[in-house]
């Protein structure tokens, strides 16, 4: 009976602890319009908007964030918010999550919808929803595509469907790997990725709160996931806290899968959407960290093996190429000088494609 009790009094200043972490470092979220969408397979999508005052461009901008985390990626607060930056240029701006993260909808015990999701779904159902809601909203004939990690890499299978193509100006990709050839510092997670199948998910948002206030410089693997050394302690216990989102193990196992093999597939292995780029035509600017281990430089240098030279801008940001610091792969978003290095480099993209209301 002791050992009960001691069990339940942990379970309960765990959750006190949480709770209490969550008030504390909590980012308000307060955009002017959150729509919530049905993909044509049943899963209830959440894109929030924010609207410009004074509009000036015709296409809107959807922007979409990376595996394991959700809308705060690209709109964290004034200073880290490329959204923002976007509506105060005068562009109609969407925050999309994908399936099962944030305000979208979860599966729970008595839903129809499970834990079981796949890269190939997102690209199927969520992208072209997503696109649908933005281009009816805005009343606009293409959109902007601006994704982080895997923000971007579902928009490079989603592109090889011409539908989906016809209806996009423009992709920005930001540290989006188009294969997985070039990342050996990645193998060593492949077991893991594999045994988190015993999960129906990951509770990142779970341990996000939890660990938040302990392991700020000592988080392990850290060197993957950012340069941690670019990212301030105050920043980086708020992403902890607000940007965490749980993972479906069936989509960590496709990207252990991806890993052993190289490329990005779908579930059954049939299709090679790292080879597929070849066949897409609209303009893609990729850009990534010079230190990034998830998408370093060489994997983003394939895109030229597969892209014609007029159609593909890359950058890489670090030291050697003129910037302050050298980028990792979350930094490159929430780094001390990424607002005034990174994000103009964004903007001034989408803006010379863009076109003017008169």
């Amino acid at each position: 009976m002791s050992l009960i009790c001691f069990i339940l009094i942990i379970i309960f200043l765990v959750l006190v602890h949480n709770y209490l972490v969550q008030r504390y470092f909590e980012i308000k979220w307060l955009p002017d319009e959150i729509h919530y969408i049905q993909s044509d397979d049943g899963f209830s999508l959440a894109v929030s908007r924010r609207i410009p005052k004074n509009r000036r461009f015709k296409e809107p901008i959807i922007l979409c964030h990376g595996l394991g985390a959700n809308r705060y990626n690209l709109d964290f607060n004034p200073e880290y918010s490329l959204a923002r930056r976007f509506v105060q240029m005068g562009y109609d701006t969407y925050i999309a999550e994908m399936r099962t993260v944030g305000l979208s909808s979860k599966p729970h015990l008595f839903s129809e919808a499970r834990w079981n999701i796949y890269f190939d779904d997102i690209v199927k159902y969520d992208v072209p929803a997503i696109i649908h809601n933005a281009r009816i909203k805005s009343g606009a004939d293409k959109v902007f595509w601006i994704g982080h990690s895997l923000g971007g890499m579902i928009m490079y299978a989603a592109l090889q469907n011409k539908e989906v193509e016809n209806l996009v100006r423009a992709l920005v990709a930001i540290s989006s790997p188009p294969v997985f050839t070039c990342q050996p510092e990645l193998k060593r997670f492949i077991p893991i990725l594999k045994a988190s199948r015993v999960f129906s998910h990951i509770k990142q948002e779970f341990w996000g709160k939890l660990l938040s206030l302990y392991l700020i410089r000592a988080i392990p693997y850290s060197e993957v996931a950012a340069n941690i050394d670019n990212i301030d302690t105050p920043i980086l216990r708020r992403i902890f806290v607000n940007l965490a989102s749980d993972i479906s193990s069936t989509l960590v196992c496709q990207i252990g899968r991806w890993l052993e093999e190289g490329y990005i597939r779908d579930k059954k292995g049939e299709t090679n959407f790292s080879e597929g780029i070849s066949s897409i035509n609209i303009p893609i600017f990729a850009i990534t960290g010079s230190v990034d281990l998830i998408c370093p430089p060489d994997a983003v240098f394939y895109l030229k093996s597969r892209l014609r030279d007029d159609q593909l801008k890359v950058v890489i940001a670090g030291i050697s190429t003129g910037f302050s610091v050298d980028y990792g792969h979350g930094d490159i978003i929430f780094g001390r000088k990424a607002p005034e290095e990174i994000f103009p480099l964004i903007t001034s993209y989408v803006e010379s494609r863009s076109t003017r209301i008169i």
